[in-house]
């Protein structure tokens, strides 16, 4: 059938049915594939959320506290579409519902490791919650597919628009507008397509007109700088948190060495004990009985040796006894100091005097030192001697056979008398020079070599504490350990009743 309709009218009824079939088409796509894009966004974003969340209150599954998985999950209720959280333990049992709208409902009392998807309705995802390489329970959560539907009007009004202006422009500039037309759309088009081959969200398409076209490339622009900024937003919040639960884990890793030490020493503090009673304990038994079988027979030389040693054993187990009572005044605050005039030399020679057994024990020699030998100052004298006496008794532990222990007094540079204990014996391990005044703490060096309660230098270190001095040890350059305390010159007369001292 002929027509005489000329060139120019069929091409534009051409390219306004063209043009009509490839925009609808396109619109439809469009549309299609921007609900598609949405729903899929908005599952990804509750499975991002979701991981994120599992992380966050992995510790309280693994330690069942509630509270610190409620605090975990309480992001969610800031996320409009989030209808509630569901917890199950390890075993598939309904732990904790967290309800943020009134009609959210757990789907079952047992975890369902089915994701329920409702388009119009709502979407349940799960996701299985680990601590340390082990599965420790399943976190559910619902979001609302409402605002999506809700959306879905504007989405055709928003076509139908673009469809009309789409057919009008077609009618009026035909194919003498085609390329101006064509082309801002394939470059945005193209830029659409680069974002989501390489996810470059940096992209942007230049605007070569000021029409419907260029709008649209404007916002297009737009979008992509928000979804960039979004992006960096999202990854530094993935960052940080990442960074919350490395520091936790190492904190928690710190707290659990800091308990599996103080553990440890506690132990060996009840073994020495153990040790150290028994010890002294036996040794009287044993004299004692022998006294009381031989009593009638025995020289009185042997009486007599019985006896002396059941008078050492006795005066070993009440200095241990004492060192304990001591730990336990100081630190609840109820060790009295009696604070009086005391001459420097003379203590020194009363040190001289006193000096451990086992410097006798290992043929050791004690050299002592001061320039101000007739400097006096106020102190404890008794808590002062003990103070040296255990020093000078630690030293004689770690010395060798014939070895020399040096015992120093001076007035330093800030107005306080500075003793010295230097040793040449097997000085202290490396990271243990602070750790060994504390309450039970024994040198590593200590437990295979010299035994003891590991009370002394922390009952030392409270009595320097109380005299408001300090306590500190150093390595020998020449081998072995010094270690000084200080104690003020202008501490004033008279009793006083310890400070409570955490040992």
């Amino acid at each position: 059938m002929k027509t005489k309709q000329c060139i120019k009218n069929k091409l534009i009824q051409m390219n306004f049915l063209t043009t009509s079939i490839v925009v609808v088409m396109t619109s439809l796509v469009l549309l299609g594939y921007n609900l598609f894009r949405t729903n899929y966004d908005l599952k990804d974003n509750v499975l991002l959320l979701l991981q994120i969340t599992a992380e966050r209150v992995a510790p309280g599954f693994e330690w069942g506290d509630e509270q610190l998985i409620a605090r975990g999950i309480a992001i969610l209720s800031k996320k409009q579409a989030i209808l509630g959280a569901c917890a199950y333990t390890r075993s598939g049992e309904l732990l904790r519902k967290f309800q943020f709208t009134p009609n959210f409902e757990c789907k079952s009392n047992r975890v369902d490791f089915v994701r329920y998807d409702n388009f119009l309705e709502s979407w349940t995802a799960i996701e299985q919650i680990g601590f340390g390489g082990e599965l420790v329970g399943y976190l559910t959560i619902e979001a609302d597919y409402r605002d999506l539907i809700g959306k879905l009007p504007h989405h055709l009004i928003f076509t139908f628009m673009i469809i009309a202006i789409a057919l009008i422009l077609a009618v009026l500039l035909s194919n003498k507008y085609q390329e101006g037309i064509t082309r801002p759309i394939i470059e945005l088009y193209e830029a659409t397509k680069e974002i989501i081959d390489r996810h470059n969200y940096r992209k942007e398409v230049d605007i070569m007109t000021e029409d419907e076209i260029g709008l649209l490339a404007g916002s297009f622009n737009a979008m992509m700088r928000n979804i960039h900024i979004k992006s960096q937003e999202l990854k530094e919040a993935h960052d940080s948190l990442e960074q919350k639960v490395a520091q936790r884990t190492a904190d928690l890793e710190e707290a659990k060495t800091k308990a599996e030490v103080a553990n440890e020493a506690k132990s060996e503090f009840l073994r020495n004990m153990s040790h150290e009673f028994r010890t002294p304990l036996h040794g009287m038994n044993s004299f004692s009985v022998f006294g009381l079988n031989e009593y009638a027979t025995a020289d009185r030389k042997d009486l007599r040796r019985y006896f002396e040693r059941i008078n050492v054993t006795t005066a070993r187990l009440t200095r241990l006894v004492d060192d304990v009572l001591n730990v336990a005044k100081m630190e609840d605050g109820s060790e009295n100091f009696n604070m009086y005039r005391c001459n420097v030399g003379a203590l020194l020679s009363e040190i001289e005097l006193e000096s451990p057994v086992s410097l006798a024990d290992k043929q050791l020699h004690l050299e002592i030192n001061c320039k101000d030998r007739e400097l006096d100052f106020i102190c404890d004298k008794g808590k002062i001697t003990q103070v040296l006496v255990n020093l000078l008794g630690n030293a004689a532990k770690f010395s060798h056979e014939g070895q020399t222990i040096f015992l120093t007094a001076n007035v330093n540079t800030q107005n306080e008398i500075e003793f010295s204990v230097i040793d040449q014996g097997v000085g202290i391990p490396e990271g243990e020079h602070e750790a060994i005044f504390g309450k039970f703490v024994q040198s590593t060096r200590t437990k295979t070599q010299a035994g003891g309660t590991g009370l002394g230098l922390s009952i030392s270190a409270g009595i320097v504490k109380a005299h408001r001095g300090r306590i500190w040890t150093e390595d020998n350059p020449e081998g072995g350990a010094i270690f000084r305390f200080t104690i003020p010159l202008n501490i004033k007369e008279g009793n006083i009743v310890s400070k409570p001292t955490k040992l």
